[in-house]
Order: C-alpha cells, then structure tokens, then sequence
C-alpha cells in the first residue's frame, strides 16, 4: 500500500478524511491502511487514510455495528457487491 491512487476495479474502499493526521494515524495503528496528504481547491491541506480489499473488508464489519443506519447500508451494499452472485449473510 505504498503508492497514491485508486484501488483496482471491484475492490472495495474505505476512507477517512480529517484536516489533522493524528485521528488517521490511530486508525492506521488499529487497522492497516495508508495516510496520504491532498490539497482541497480552496487550497487547504487535508489527510486521507485508505484502506482496500481484504483489509478494507474487515474494518467495514468491524465498525458495522457503530455506524449510523446510512453507513451500514453502504457497508452492506459495498459488501454484497463481493458476493459473487451470492448474497452476503447478514
């Protein structure tokens, strides 16, 4: 996970923005993943951790039940995506 960019096509994605690295950092130190820096056009400087594939996979259902009803139904729609024409067991 060394380089900046978009997963592959059919990999799952998860990330966190934050305008301070420090919360992102806690999340590499539990989860994995990559932090990398990007400019907004009104030119402020904001971090992104990323994670995908497996790894991004398991940080869905390990936050799962945390989430707000709209994030789990995005979790649950980036999941059975995955399922490879099965539906994923919920």
């Amino acid at each position: 996970m060394g380089r900046e960019g978009n997963p592959p096509a059919g990999s799952e994605c998860i990330k966190g923005t934050q305008l301070q690295r420090a919360p992102l950092e806690r999340l590499a130190a539990c989860f994995g993943g990559r932090i990398y820096a990007r400019t907004t056009p009104g030119k402020k400087r904001i971090y992104v951790w990323q994670a995908t594939g497996t790894r991004a996979r398991g940080v869905m259902l390990t936050l799962f039940i945390l989430m707000s009803p709209r994030r789990q139904a995005q979790i649950k729609r980036a999941l059975d995506r995955r399922s490879y024409g099965e539906p994923f067991d919920w």
